[in-house]
């Protein structure tokens, strides 16, 4: 530990846990999620020098010509021990998967949604794609967690309800471009009828991909979803991308093109078990729980 001098850095230990929490990121996500350091001469200093100390690691990327800078946490087993001695959590902590530059993009969103639910439900447990399969209460929402091609949204929201102590699970998916039919039935699917979600957001970059998204639910899913069809126009939200995630997660769409905020969503279903839910119940101004005062 002595070689790198890890207690010498203040403002970088910041950077380091946004990157162990979020994933990699460019320096614009990362100064969002890093208010603290005010002064992008700061930032870019602080961000050299972990460089430097080679705690983090960059990659590139080419858009339209312009080149882009990432950061990563570097993921050689041993800067990982001590980075995890530094951050005082254990080596697999601090593992992520290694991106292409196809991904780059979508992980900056993905790391602004979990940012965004930390900052407005503090008392709820976000995970990232890359820390589900590490986590016991994600374990008990989505079975088999740890198999390689198994379907994992890219953010986990789970939130306790005090009052009965039950934990709402959210998942939401980012969608920058269109995948396959095939893909997108199995993944609706899935959730629908072999994990304990409560409810599903899809954020899409265009109306195109969301229209094919509902055709596809509303055709092949819904029916036979026994689970949560009792309030299956409201399982499945979608919401256009705007380069604005806050907006985005408030101004969600159900199946009916009823339009509400995603607090007004956990609201309704802390208020109701799976089996009391109904659509309508979604369709109007909900009562506030009593852990919500």
């Amino acid at each position: 530990m002595n070689d790198l001098k890890l207690y010498q850095i203040k403002k970088g230990r910041e950077i380091l846990v946004a990157l162990k929490r979020y994933g990699i990121m460019n320096r614009k996500t990362l100064q969002k999620v890093v208010p603290s350091i005010k002064h992008q001469r700061n930032f870019r200093r602080t961000l050299e020098s972990l460089c430097e100390r080679q705690l983090i690691v960059k990659k590139y990327d080419t858009v339209f010509g312009i080149t882009g800078i990432f950061y990563q946490l570097n993921q050689r087993p041993r800067i990982r021990e001590m980075l995890a001695h530094y951050l005082d959590c254990e080596a697999e902590h601090v593992k992520q998967r290694q991106y292409n530059y196809k991904e780059l993009f979508h992980e900056q969103i993905s790391a602004l949604i979990a940012y965004d639910l930390n900052k407005n439900f503090p008392e709820a447990l976000v995970l990232r794609d890359f820390e589900l399969a590490r986590s016991l209460e994600a374990q008990k929402v989505i079975p088999h967690l740890n198999l390689f091609d198994q379907p994992k949204p890219d953010v986990l929201l789970l939130v306790p309800s005090l009052t009965n102590g039950r934990i709402i699970s959210v998942a939401i998916e980012f969608e920058r471009t269109a995948k396959s039919k095939d893909r997108i039935l199995h993944k609706l699917k899935y959730y629908t009828a072999n994990t304990h979600i409560d409810g599903v957001i899809y954020i899409c970059s265009k109306n195109r991909i969301i229209n094919n998204l509902n055709e596809i639910y509303d055709s092949k899913v819904l029916e036979r979803a026994v689970r949560i069809k009792h309030y299956g126009k409201n399982f499945l939200l979608t919401s256009v991308f705007a380069n604005d995630v806050e907006k985005s997660l408030n101004q969600l769409r159900n199946q009916n093109n009823f339009y509400y905020p995603l607090t007004d969503y956990i609201i309704n279903l802390k208020q109701y078990s799976n089996a009391d839910r109904r659509d309508h119940h979604f369709e109007q101004r909900p009562t506030v729980c009593v852990d919500e005062n």
